[in-house]
């Protein structure tokens, strides 16, 4: 009885090993995913992250965030989303406490910009610490250029009423209204 049981068995293995991935997961296995990608990624981790400090920072509800890449202005947007009144003002003060929390809650604007700068070089790189010899040495720095911080209020008590966005960068403290 052990060497039939055995028998069906041996029998069985090369179905079992035959099964193989389908042509979307191969693609799916040889596509690489670059530092881009990665570091995208990563700040939209930190982005819906901060949905943790929701109650003791933000003065309106964060719902989570996001990051993106537009290829044709070359800008990574951070992306915050709140729920409030729907006013200028919660914008603005939100804009700049997501800002801080950002940069490791960096709530000094001076210092904001350095510190932004080792949290963006931190997201953009592999985790092992595994840096190749000819990356460039102020990766942060540059990402400071293209980098845009954007806030979105969702009027809490009308969501069919317009957004409040306003945006600012790292490099300064100015901000601009773009949509009411």
């Amino acid at each position: 009885m052990r060497s039939r049981i055995a028998l069906l068995f041996v029998l069985m293995l090369p179905a079992v090993a035959l099964g193989e991935p389908t042509e979307t997961t191969k693609y799916l296995m040889s596509e690489p995913m670059s530092l881009m990608d990665w570091g995208i990624y990563q700040a939209s981790k930190k982005m819906e992250s901060l949905k943790d400090h929701n109650i003791a920072f933000f003065s309106t509800h964060y719902m989570g965030g996001y990051a993106q890449y537009d290829w044709d202005e070359n800008k990574i947007t951070l992306i915050g989303m709140f729920l409030g009144n729907g006013t200028q003002d919660e914008c603005k003060e939100n804009l700049s406490k997501l800002k801080g929390a950002f940069a490791d809650f960096t709530l000094d604007e001076k210092e904001q910009r350095k510190v932004a700068e080792g949290v963006l070089n931190g997201l953009f790189s592999h985790k092992s610490g595994y840096q190749r010899k000819d990356r460039p040495s102020d990766v942060g720095k540059q990402l400071i250029h293209i980098t845009i911080v954007e806030v979105h209020i969702i009027n809490k008590f009308d969501y069919e009423q317009s957004d409040v966005k306003c945006k600012s960068t790292f490099k300064s403290s100015e901000l601009s209204i773009i949509a009411k």
